[in-house]
């Protein structure tokens, strides 16, 4: 088993024990077609359908892949290899955060 870290970012997952995951060099992506609107406050507007998810990595049924949440819900049902994980991040999960209010680490992974 390995975790593979398909994020541009270093993950630090606060648990028992502290864990970094390099970024892993693949990064899987979601793609996006944009259709602009009106304005908001003239504030330029946009319209995003998601669709294709490119890159993802050749893995074994007993790895799991770090990716992005919008990257793991574009790819739920879907019959891949691996265990797909992303970080959580929302303000009940808890995360690792700087003085500024930065996250710098997580303390679970959604699935």
């Amino acid at each position: 088993m390995s975790i593979i870290n398909c994020t541009p970012h270093k993950i630090v997952y606060h648990g028992l024990e502290v864990r970094e995951f390099e970024p892993s060099g693949t990064v899987i992506r979601v793609l996006q077609d944009s259709d602009f609107v009106d304005p908001v406050a003239d504030l330029v507007t946009q319209v995003v359908t998601y669709g294709e998810v490119i890159n993802y990595p050749d893995v074994d049924d007993s790895d799991v892949v770090i990716v992005s949440q919008i990257v793991l819900n574009a790819l739920r049902g879907k019959d891949l290899p691996g265990t797909v994980i992303a970080p959580a991040t929302g303000p009940g999960d808890n995360p690792v955060r700087d003085e500024k209010g930065m996250i710098k680490g997580v303390t679970r992974f959604n699935v």
